[in-house]
């Protein structure tokens, strides 16, 4: 928990996070330079560990696969040769005592405080024996944060909690649990405000999302076989993109190992990069109101329809954007969901993964605010009509234990909370029609039942509806149009109850690696 500060320290604060997570995107770019290089020695593995391909026609996500490795479609990444591993190898990623990642979570929030104290020298981090002792006695509070600090910068913090135990050979479920540790730290000791009980479950609650993506990025990025000016890259940039593993990597000479087998579970990987203007309207008038840029990138990881053994997040979906339509939202959009658990099903045409997954969905600009952390069950499919017209489609349905919603006035561009804290149920639907690697008809919606838990009492039903429409103009380069309608029906109080109805329209250029 936050209490208030000076809004030009705390807005130091959140831009050097922002200027720290913009590193984090554009390492991101840097992937599609990569290729998983042939190793016949990976060979020597069992079964369970790998999975062959090479020879075999298969399909991942937008890409398809030809044995002779020509690539049929525009958005592909990686080419993927020979075998690869279904899981981290156990030799060279032992789990270390468990004094090891207590260190590590020791180390972070040491220097967040080291950071807080001495650099933005925030009156919260002025702490000492009797602020440690009230927060034990006084117990737990919510907190009036604002939006971006309590929905991306604690779970992002969650994520390097996380990865105090994964970087240290901890299983997917097991390193939850340092989340959960580092949080309380945190919350006990390295402030001198009352412990929150929204940042806890903030923090722990979304550790698995950021923490595994994180992870799992850099390992599609390090490869222990290479040496000099090649491994140096690697390292670097798998670094950006999980600092707590870069560092432990360091420690633990990992970054200097070399050998003679991939030991880094990998799996293909697609990015589009955009950039566009924006435009947020007047209620629904159409092409009316604030405008702004905005730069969003689309990440997809994994084979939804390879049909192989699955764990936590060998499948997921990102989908990140930052703009500059308003002085203190700079982040617009931040979604994704990750598979759990599930299977996948060929019949036909049809392919389909069944499963269960988390969803973390962050929607952020001047007329509405949406936050949802969410578990529940959902079926990616891919019905192939012919060699040049597919339909993809992904449908969920989730429980939502905690979000935050925009109150009916709406977000404030100031310090202050202007959210309720909710749960609730979420539903979502994503479609896209994909007409000769050339036209793509898509819609994405999202629509929830919302309860307060903290703030204006009553019930919100919200819709956010995504038509969008996209032209291929030269080879990897595509234009796009998408369309957003808002919907938000309050029931409360009869002075609090209403409906809103909000338009935006975003046009774009896309590149498709």
């Amino acid at each position: 928990m936050t209490p208030d500060i000076p809004d030009k320290m705390r807005t130091i604060k959140l831009r050097s996070i922002f200027i720290l997570k913009g590193l984090l995107l554009s390492s991101n770019l840097l992937i599609a330079q990569l290729y998983f290089p042939d190793n016949n020695s990976v060979l020597s593995y069992n079964s369970s560990q790998l999975h062959q391909i090479g020879t075999d026609n298969f399909r991942a996500g937008n890409m398809f696969y030809s044995g002779q490795g020509r690539i049929e479609n525009i958005d592909t990444l990686f080419r993927i040769k020979g075998a690869r591993l279904l899981a981290d190898d156990p030799e060279f990623n032992k789990r270390r005592p468990i004094y090891a990642p207590i260190g590590s979570l020791l180390r972070i929030n040491i220097i967040t405080w080291l950071y807080d104290r001495y650099i933005i020298n925030a009156d919260y981090a002025r702490i000492n024996l009797t602020s440690w002792k009230n927060n034990i006695k006084y117990g737990w509070v919510w907190d009036d944060d604002r939006f971006a600090m309590n929905f991306v910068f604690h779970p992002t913090a969650g994520g390097s909690y996380y990865n105090c135990g994964r970087a240290n050979g901890y299983s997917f479920y097991a390193s939850t649990s340092f989340s959960i540790v580092g949080s309380l730290m945190w919350e006990y000791f390295g402030e001198n405000t009352r412990p929150s009980i929204d940042d806890l479950i903030n923090t722990s609650g979304n550790s698995m999302f950021f923490g595994e993506i994180m992870y799992r990025l850099s390992s599609d990025i390090l490869d222990d076989r290479t040496t000099g000016a090649e491994r140096v890259f690697r390292e670097i940039f798998a670094g950006i993109i999980d600092p707590v593993r870069g560092v432990n990597r360091l420690l633990q000479g990992k970054s200097f190992r070399i050998t003679t087998k991939e030991i880094y579970q990998k799996e293909p990987v697609t990015m589009s990069l955009y950039a566009g203007e924006h435009l947020v309207n007047n209620g629904t008038e159409f092409l009316g109101g604030r405008s702004g840029q905005v730069l969003g990138v689309y990440l997809n990881y994994g084979d939804p329809f390879e049909v192989r053994s699955r764990k936590p997040f060998d499948v997921f979906r990102v989908q990140a954007e930052i703009g500059n339509g308003d002085s203190r939202k700079w982040l617009n959009i931040l979604t994704g969901y990750g598979l759990l658990f599930g299977k996948t099903i060929k019949s036909g045409n049809m392919d389909m993964l069944i499963g269960a997954y988390q969803n973390y969905n962050y929607f952020d600009n001047r007329l509405f605010e949406i936050y949802s952390l969410s578990f529940g069950g959902g079926a990616m499919t891919r019905c192939t009509f012919t060699r040049n017209l597919n339909l993809q489609t992904n449908c969920y349905l989730g429980i939502v234990p905690f979000g935050g919603n925009s109150t009916q006035i709406g977000p404030q561009l100031t310090q202050v909370r202007d959210y309720n804290y909710v749960g609730g149920m979420e539903t979502m639907l994503e479609a896209k029609f994909n007409i000769y690697d050339r036209v793509n008809i898509g819609f994405t919606g999202y629509y929830y039942w919302l309860h307060t838990y903290v703030g204006t009492s009553g019930n919100n039903y919200v819709g956010l509806l995504k038509p969008s429409v996209s032209f291929r103009i030269y080879r990897n380069l595509n234009m796009g149009f998408e369309q957003t309608l808002y919907l938000s029906d309050r029931f409360g109080s009869s002075s609090e109850s209403g409906k809103v109805r909000n338009t935006e329209q975003r046009i774009s250029l896309m590149y498709c690696f």
